[in-house]
């Protein structure tokens, strides 16, 4: 699978699951799990155990966390 660089967000859909993540983020499943279970992270939950995110506010919030430069 083709890793989209977060330059291109714009062109990402406005929400994502975690696992289609991995295609913009360089690391593992299990970090971004971790990632998204730290509080102030922007997800949505679609159910009792299940959950996405904006993707917009995610990268953003990764960039107020210092994870991207």
């Amino acid at each position: 699978m083709e890793r989209l660089s977060i330059k291109d967000y714009e062109s990402l859909p406005m929400f994502m699951k975690p696992k289609e993540l991995k295609r913009i983020l360089p690391i593992s499943e299990p970090t971004i799990y971790n990632l998204l279970n730290r509080t102030g992270c922007p997800k949505v939950y679609t159910g009792s155990r299940t959950y996405v995110v904006n993707t917009r506010r995610f990268i953003e919030w990764l960039n107020e966390q210092g994870a991207i430069t």
